[in-house]
């Protein structure tokens, strides 16, 4: 690469940055701090809403395909239809607790004991 390429490219990426930079007298439509404001509960915890939304909607999503497919398995082998949803709901439900349990637990421990889980989870995954 040459030096008058090198230049060039970071003209060019200064130039973009301009265009995308809002001038003094701008207003910007969405502000950061707009978009990083979340509700806050009587405890001071900040909720994310929309996450919470994108979950359910993202676990529903998923019992609907278990059921799709479980349709057709439940109707060649001559069994119940619900069976492997209700597995599938089982497991989500167990999922439900243990994320409820992590929840709880502070961030300062997770970030201690975080070399500590990813050599037991690479030991459960690899097995050395």
């Amino acid at each position: 690469m040459s030096k008058g390429y090198a230049h060039r490219s970071e003209g060019t990426i200064e130039a973009f940055k301009a265009l995308w930079r809002p001038s003094d007298n701008e207003t910007t439509m969405i502000s950061e701090s707009k978009l990083l404001d979340r509700k806050v509960l009587k405890n001071g915890h900040k909720f994310d809403q929309s996450l919470l939304w994108m979950l359910v909607l993202l676990v529903s999503f998923g019992l609907l395909m278990v059921y799709s497919a479980s349709v057709a398995w439940a109707g060649y082998n001559g069994g119940n239809q619900w069976q492997v949803v209700e597995k599938q709901a089982q497991f989500v439900a167990g999922g439900l607790v243990f994320a409820v349990l992590a929840f709880c637990v502070k961030m300062s421990v997770w970030r201690k004991a975080s070399p500590w889980l990813l050599l037991v989870i690479f030991h459960a995954v690899v097995g050395f």
